[in-house]
């Protein structure tokens, strides 16, 4: 057998330790140039990851471009991989009626896939998925999207759902909702179940959405003084945001008639991005405004998890943490990450990793090394808390040559930290930010499939399948 197709075979096999019901899975095989179709099958006595009456039935589906073509049937048990070795193969595959795909819980400080199989997260942002899928040239992007996700084996994607700025509202208004951009979000929530991949759906933003809200208040009240940070404070602005809350997870898909409070594809509601509130350095106000949302949320939903989104700053509450804060800039941000972690109906904890924005006048290597520190030092809070740990957000800026190697090496340290700490099941999972496309979104911060083939992606792509190997070794183990 071909090696390109020897590769193809074994990504496949490793990335279906998911084996959820319905898989879209993925390989890149690069060939030698010839233009030969090099053809093998994997039998279910092959791979452990199907059971006897879980295949019921195929659906063939098929990406192809004028160079390549790869094609995964799923029929009677067997399963064929036709791999083009002529470019960068990917793979299209659904599989129906498999195991794995229910409704994520904590499982000690990993997750349940559902069925009580350990899952761990392997994700990345992409934070206008949604607002893309309002046109028909926008919901072929997130599929090209979703397609590069899973050839490099991920499986979760966070999002925004939520009023950031004028491009990017779904509430017009306190009580007028954008049923354009709802109607987007149920196209993505099919979309994303098609291809074997969660949401991670964020209701506001610290900087975008506050300002949105603190500004109809203005509006509303004619009180000028208002500040951004009275959205935790003020009773209408918390009533508006309850409104948006509500409306998303009350929702019925309009396109396939499913409850999003049903719904496996939601992996969690995530209650805002990176809330701050420095006008209270004891982080009460932050505190006091999650745990209000957070018995909200689950007064609405019971089914799925709720997290916080919060970045991990220490606060008060724990002195002998500040050393692990980037700078003493941190502990005026008015969080308490050991604090939050505690507050009532949170399920896991969430931390994000900017060295660049945080500690921008040192040496990279001084920023490396925070990272491991930053890394190891949550590690041990998720332990003593007892609870699941995600590092949801990480990510480098800048789109030259030179910034390409800081952002290898910066999420080589991330990956190593994080694997180890997953080995002894300790870390529940990784997003790094962000897969973006120049024609939709796109920033200095993007990690790009087509750019980043032969550095950053083959990095991510390996992490991915050392993740995957280790969920399968801890398959049904207890944590």
């Amino acid at each position: 057998m071909a090696d390109p197709v020897r590769r193809c075979l074994k990504l496949l096999v490793l990335t279906l330790v998911l084996a959820e019901s319905v898989a879209f899975l993925g390989c890149h095989a690069k060939g030698n140039g010839e233009a030969r179709l090099q053809r093998g099958s994997v039998s279910e006595d092959d791979s452990s990851l199907f059971r006897s009456g879980e295949v019921s039935g195929a659906e063939r589906r098929e990406l192809s471009t004028t160079s390549c073509k790869l094609v995964w049937v799923v029929k009677s048990g067997k399963r064929q991989c036709t791999c083009s070795t002529t470019k960068n193969c990917k793979l299209v595959c659904v599989v129906k009626n498999g195991a794995h795909w229910g409704i994520v819980k904590p499982k000690g400080l990993l997750f349940n896939a559902g069925d009580g199989s350990t899952f761990i997260m392997n994700g990345w942002n992409t934070r206008d998925v949604v607002y893309n899928a309002r046109t028909a040239p926008g919901r072929a992007r997130v599929t090209k999207l979703f397609t590069h996700a899973r050839s490099m084996g991920l499986t979760v994607v966070r999002a925004m759902i939520c009023n950031e700025g004028s491009s990017r509202m779904v509430q017009k208004s306190p009580d007028v909702f954008d049923e354009t951009v709802l109607v987007a979000m149920d196209w993505v929530m099919r979309e994303a179940k098609t291809f074997g991949i969660r949401l991670v759906l964020t209701f506001a933003g610290n900087w975008e959405s506050k300002a949105v809200y603190a500004s109809w208040y203005k509006q509303r009240s004619g009180n000028n003084m208002t500040v951004p940070d009275d959205f935790f404070r003020v009773k209408e602005m918390k009533d508006w945001y309850k409104a948006l809350v509500r409306k998303v997870i009350t929702r019925k898909n309009t396109i396939t008639g499913m409850l999003y409070t049903d719904e496996p594809a939601v992996f969690s509601w995530q209650l805002m991005n990176e809330p701050r509130a420095t006008s209270d350095l004891t982080g009460k106000t932050v505190q006091n405004w999650l745990r209000e949302m957070a018995v909200f949320v689950k007064s609405l939903d019971k089914k799925h998890m709720v997290c916080t989104g919060v970045e991990g700053f220490y606060g008060p509450s724990d002195p002998s943490r500040y050393p692990f804060n980037p700078d003493t800039w941190a502990q005026e941000q008015g969080n308490d990450f050991v604090a939050e972690g505690k507050i009532a109906n949170i399920d896991y904890l969430t931390v994000h990793i900017y060295p660049q924005l945080w500690i921008p006048k040192r040496p990279y290597s001084t920023m490396l090394s925070f990272t491991s520190k930053w890394i190891l030092g949550h590690v041990e809070d998720g332990r003593k808390l007892n609870m699941p740990l995600v590092f949801e957000e990480f990510g480098w800026k800048g789109d030259d040559v030179n910034a390409t190697q800081g952002r290898n090496g910066f999420f080589q340290v991330v990956f190593k930290e994080t694997l180890a700490a997953a080995q002894g099941k300790q870390m529940a999972g990784t997003m790094f930010w962000a897969l973006e496309d120049p024609a939709a979104f796109f920033s200095s911060w993007a990690v790009w499939y087509e750019r980043d083939i032969n550095s950053t992606i083959s990095m991510i792509s390996n992490y991915s399948l050392e993740i995957n190997k280790l969920m399968k070794s801890f398959r049904f183990t207890a944590t």
